[in-house]
């Protein structure tokens, strides 16, 4: 850890901090800071590839912890937060007491696996034709992210059934050259077996990595659309409770004008009324602030911070992917060029014998019209 800010006891540090602390700080930032978008936490598993996983499957995990904790620390109001300070500097473990009012519910802990905490109660139908674009962008994206998904799973069925062939004709290949009794051609045979036996045996991981890569950034960008989804959500949980707490300040009036106009109530019912008008008004005047805290940001965050976000999760998915299939392209291709060659040798080799055979019967010829000649 390292900071530049006065407000930490010390410029740098080091320390650990246990995955279920990070839930606490991830969801203590969404409760306390309503009108900002808070990154999903990625999972903390790593998709198995070939049966096995990862040799370096620490360094993964300890990446991704790592690139969150520097989205939350790069935002302007988030490395400011007295929450991201005592998650850097608490030496017993990272444990906030504070509870605060938010548009959002406490999640339980299934609904941190799934991402995202939900509402807080009803909401009702937007009429801001900005935020109206955005949920209609996330919820387009999640969508299509399923349909990715769900064509993922396809083209992973595939390739196994496609390394699954090239294994099968090898095998026939290899029984079919058993049976040639021409040696050059059965050599032939045996080689394309070889060769096809060795490109079903790399389709196999191929077709396990490249499911293993996409399938976990998808179910990270699935799981992030869900927080944004849910930060829209708690917005419109907001306005709700900002026409609740209207309505229940206009009926705490009525209460206090009623009793003020009655002869026969005592003076304390009174007080008492108009404290709870008081309170019911200090209460609307709290959830207003704040509903026009989040209308003004979270607009900004969606926006703004949100879609770069997904921008650069794509673009270097996209990369790994391609590097990837570059990767086992080239082992492909050198089978088959390996192949090539020594196809291209064996076809020289029979040009040449069968050029050696006919210029024989062409002499062979010769010599017996000069024999039939000289008798």
């Amino acid at each position: 850890m390292e900071s530049n800010l006065r407000s930490y006891q010390h410029k740098t540090g080091r320390g650990e901090r246990t995955y279920s602390e990070f839930e606490r700080l991830a969801t203590h930032l969404t409760l306390v800071h309503e009108d900002l978008f808070v990154p999903a936490l990625p999972d903390m598993t790593v998709s198995v590839i070939a049966g096995q996983r990862p040799e370096d499957e620490d360094k993964l995990l300890l990446a991704r912890m790592q690139r969150w904790i520097n989205l939350i620390t790069s935002h302007p109001v988030f490395k400011y937060s007295d929450l991201v300070k005592e998650f850097a500097e608490s030496g017993q473990g990272f444990m906030p007491t504070v509870k605060p009012q938010s548009f959002h519910r406490h999640p339980s802990r299934f609904q941190l696996m799934k991402g995202g905490l939900g509402l807080s109660g009803g909401a009702p139908a937007d009429v801001d034709n900005e935020y109206i674009s955005l949920t209609n962008q996330i919820q387009a994206f999640s969508q299509g992210l399923q349909a990715v998904s769900k064509a993922v799973q396809a083209n992973f069925k595939c390739r196994k059934a496609l390394s699954t062939s090239y294994l099968e004709l090898g095998n026939k290949m290899g029984t079919f050259s058993e049976k040639e009794n021409n040696a050059i051609i059965q050599n032939s045979y045996r080689r394309m077996a070889d060769a096809l036996q060795e490109c079903g045996e790399l389709q196999r991981p191929q077709a396990q990595a490249e499911n293993a890569l996409l399938t976990d950034a998808v179910a990270y960008q699935t799981k992030n659309a869900q927080i944004a989804k849910d930060a829209l959500d708690a917005r419109l949980a907001g306005i709700s409770q900002h026409h609740e707490s209207t309505k229940t300040t206009e009926s705490k009036l009525k209460t206090m004008n009623k009793l003020k106009a009655s002869n026969s109530i005592k003076s304390a019912r009174v007080n008492d009324a108009i404290e709870d008008m008081q309170e019911a008004k200090a209460q609307e005047q709290e959830v207003y602030r704040r509903c026009e805290k989040v209308n003004l940001n979270l607009k900004k965050e969606l926006s703004g911070r949100y879609k770069t976000q997904v921008t650069e999760d794509i673009t270097k998915t996209l990369a790994d992917y391609v590097k990837a299939q570059i990767q086992y392209e080239r082992q492909m291709l050198q089978k088959w060029e390996g192949l090539q060659h020594s196809q291209g040798m064996s076809v020289n080799r029979t040009s040449r014998w069968r050029e050696g055979s006919i210029e024989g019967r062409i002499d062979e010829r010769k010599a017996a019209a000069l024999l039939g000649t000289a008798s």
